[in-house]
């Protein structure tokens, strides 16, 4: 098989991966592979194949792979770990992900736990009820998470919503050009939106060593040095270091010893 050949592939498990081996009729392959698979080497090459593109509509197994690249719309079904995961389309995971680089510009939906070093966000992530571990995340569109989200740094310049956030430094910087406007893609033909929502970001809980809000809704906010800028409505904050606040900004208690 020549090299820069595209393929758009159902990616395999190992048992499945076996009984193909026997019977290389059963392989699915969309129809753009030029010249099509004409020896054993081909299948053994697609086999091992730790590249993936999406492109149509896919489907992935488990695994672990290099780099997994979803232009269309893509169903995860198992546990993966990649060097680096890119989302242009729409994908769907139902196992858990580990990766090194995530990429997001088009919309993903997460049901499993997530780690991950670098993770940035232009499109929109949808997290169910599981965790999100990072070194570092990045979001200028929507990150939206029934569950909890801890890294070491974080740095939000569109919106974010979750029940809990813990981090060494922590920066949710909403720009309201950006809260109020549409998050819309289209997707061969069909359209996908998400409301990024109206004023302010929401958390309910968040704990740092170093804090800086704007425009945000908060329960409790924790850390040794926080500045609550403006349009910030936060319940409690609690502090042990530097405290600024806005005077357009509502705080309703102050705890700790700041100063």
């Amino acid at each position: 098989m020549k090299e820069g050949r595209k393929i758009s592939i159902i990616i395999l498990s190992k048992v499945e991966e076996n009984k193909l081996r026997k019977d290389t009729t059963k392989l699915f392959f969309q129809p753009d592979i030029s010249g099509g698979i004409t020896s054993l080497n081909d299948v053994e090459w697609v086999l091992n194949m730790r590249n993936i593109t999406i492109e149509g509509l896919g489907k992935i197994s488990g695994g672990e792979y290099d780099i997994i690249s979803v232009e269309g719309v893509g169903d995860l079904t198992g546990d993966i770990k990649a060097s680096k995961l890119m989302v242009e389309g729409v994908l769907k995971c139902n196992g858990s992900v580990e990766s090194d680089e995530m990429n997001i510009e088009g919309v993903i939906t997460l049901n499993k736990s997530v780690r991950v070093k670098d993770l940035k966000i232009e499109g929109v992530v949808n997290q169910k009820k599981e965790k999100i571990e990072a070194d570092y995340i990045y979001c200028e569109g929507v990150l939206n998470s029934e569950g909890e989200i801890s890294a070491d740094k974080i740095e939000v310049e569109g919106y974010i919503s979750a029940p809990e956030i813990y981090g060494e430094y922590i920066k949710i910087v909403n720009y309201k050009h950006l809260l109020d406007r549409d998050v819309h893609f289209n997707i061969f033909g069909f359209g996908f939106h998400n409301r990024k929502g109206k004023g302010r970001s929401s958390v309910d809980l968040m704990e740092a060593t170093t804090i800086e809000l704007s425009n945000v809704k908060a329960g409790s906010v924790r850390g040794n040095n926080v500045a609550i800028g403006a349009n910030c409505v936060i319940e409690e904050v609690e502090c042990d270091g530097n405290l600024s606040i806005d005077p357009s900004a509502k705080v309703g208690k102050v705890n700790g010893q700041a100063y």
